[in-house]
């Protein structure tokens, strides 16, 4: 298989890599704007969704990122430069080593190999030593399996009470395969974080300070 890398450097050698680059950044605009033309009733394509993290990030002036589900370090790449401190933890070893290569230069971001159950409450440990608030984009679950419960159950153990929460995909949370239902989220939510507003839209589960 032949690597994007490597078809972006012939490119470059070529003199054309900035055609390409227009034409693919425009693309995704497009993707967004047949998003909204059809109500919104698909799930929203990635550049919304980053675009979701960086605004709280941005309005709730939240330094540190950490994140569950990294796949190939996409995201993390996108909002690098939104927050000084960034964690990501993915489970998949092929992915986790592609997400890696795709970060190692970025020094403020920290790519994790393993499980996130395992690894977030140790992230939250030194977190508490920082005595900031985070945000937290939590992914790492597909359809069928989800460590959802488990990584909020170390969130709320966090003695740091005004993080912001993002938690995607909430078209999952249907009350199969371990995953709670919207109501029964809502109530763990107000049951262990009392002074958060709960909101969902555009496939975002969105927890925050009121």
């Amino acid at each position: 298989m032949v690597r994007r890398g490597k078809i972006k450097k012939v490119l470059i050698k070529l003199k054309v890599w900035w055609f390409f680059k227009h034409i693919y950044h425009y693309y995704h605009y497009l993707l967004v704007l047949k998003w909204f033309l059809r109500g919104k009733k698909d799930p929203p394509i990635y550049i919304t969704k980053r675009k979701v993290i960086k605004e709280y990030a941005k309005q709730y002036k939240i330094y540190t990122l950490i994140e569950t589900g990294t796949f190939k370090g996409e995201t993390t790449k996108a909002v690098k430069d939104t927050f000084g401190l960034i964690y990501t933890i993915e489970l998949n070893e092929v992915y986790f080593e592609e997400a890696k290569k795709r970060l190692e230069k970025y020094p403020h971001v920290q790519v994790i190999h393993g499980d996130s159950e395992k690894i977030l409450p140790d992230i939250l440990d030194l977190m508490n030593k920082m005595g900031h608030p985070c945000l937290f984009w939590l992914d790492a679950h597909t359809k069928t399996i989800t460590a959802i419960r488990e990584e909020l159950k170390a969130i709320f153990s966090h003695p740091i009470k005004d993080n912001v929460i993002l938690i995607d995909d909430v078209r999952f949370f249907t009350g199969e395969n371990n995953y709670p239902t919207i109501p029964e989220l809502e109530k763990l939510i107000s049951e262990n974080l009392p002074n958060s507003n709960f909101e969902v839209k555009d496939d975002i589960i969105r927890i925050c300070p009121k």
